[in-house]
């Protein structure tokens, strides 16, 4: 990826991240007025949300369809915001390491010297390929107990 490739990526994801509280604002009113549930970046939420994905997808290239673009970025903007408010980090675009599983993709990072970066993106396609029902609640409860063991 060349420099002007480079800037054009992080201006896309600064303006991803500008938007990101409105399109929530929306995803999580449009989730209520179709489910008459709430979500609210709790734990717990996560099982009311991968139930609608797997309600919703049969399999993973449903979820990349061009029609679902908005969802799926919706999805994960929503899984990624709560992990951040739950165990914590930041949202960083993984542009550095072409050979990365999340090349190109927001990620949230954690402040430490070896940061494991998580993808909500790739986190999403899993839940939707394993069709547990619990695997996002799993997740975050893992990363959640990791962190209390620091």
């Amino acid at each position: 990826m060349n420099k002007k490739e480079i800037l054009s990526r992080k201006d896309s994801f600064q303006e991803w991240l500008f938007v990101m509280d409105d399109i929530l604002e929306e995803f999580i009113r449009d989730f209520y007025d179709q489910n008459d549930l709430m979500l609210d970046y709790c734990p717990n939420s996560l099982l009311i949300l991968e139930k609608n994905i797997l309600n919703t997808f049969a399999n993973i290239e449903e979820l990349k369809k061009e029609e679902h673009k908005q969802k799926y970025d919706a999805l994960s903007r929503y899984l990624g915001e709560t992990v951040r408010k739950n165990v914590g980090g930041k949202w960083k675009l993984d542009i550095e390491n072409e050979k990365s599983a999340y090349y190109k993709l927001p990620v949230l990072i954690e402040d430490s010297e070896t940061p494991t970066p998580i993808c909500p993106h790739k986190l999403i396609t899993a839940c939707i390929g394993r069709r547990k029902g619990d695997f996002l609640f799993t997740v975050i409860n893992n990363l959640i107990k990791n962190k209390e063991v620091v």
